[in-house]
């Protein structure tokens, strides 16, 4: 018996079509997938990480010392994972400036610099506005979480 030749298949073209548009919408989901499982754990971390300032009997503690140029109060580690530090972002109405801190703090811990100030590495007049932005340590990297989490902002800095 002479085998059935009538059968119809897809053609070569239309299999070579089909395969590279599903290689292609693989590797499409492979690489947007991969920055949330390598960057995941940065986000956990700083959706857990917050400094702000301490408040004392419902007042803010921080002032601008304009003698010293320097910025004093006490910062507390807010959140619910250590920092290694945090970012100041500091706008007057002449100019503004950032300065990193390094300091290691614990959930809850506390950093006081009433009586040693904070040095502004410029003159910027009076002060606008103050951000911190926590610092947090993954993998022996530094991940500044500014996109990753809530800044505080705080405004109407007065003079010590």
């Amino acid at each position: 018996m002479i085998p059935n030749m009538n059968k119809k298949g897809i053609s070569p073209l239309l299999a070579t079509i089909l395969l590279v548009s599903f290689a292609v919408s693989l590797g499409v989901f492979v690489i947007s997938i991969l920055p949330m499982i390598i960057n995941g754990n940065n986000q956990e971390l700083c959706l857990n990480a917050r400094v702000e300032l301490k408040e004392v009997n419902n007042i803010i503690n921080l002032c601008y010392d304009k003698k010293d140029n320097s910025l004093k109060g006490i910062f507390v580690n807010s959140g619910t994972v250590d920092v290694i530090g945090f970012k100041l972002i500091i706008i007057g109405d002449k100019d503004s400036t950032s300065i990193e801190i390094e300091k290691n703090l614990k959930p809850q811990d506390l950093f006081d610099v009433r009586n040693t100030g904070i040095k502004l590495n410029k003159e910027i007049g009076n002060i606008i506005q103050v951000d911190i932005v926590p610092i947090v340590n993954e993998n022996n990297n530094k991940v500044i979480c500014s996109e990753k989490s809530k800044k505080m902002s705080y405004t109407d800095i007065p003079n010590c």
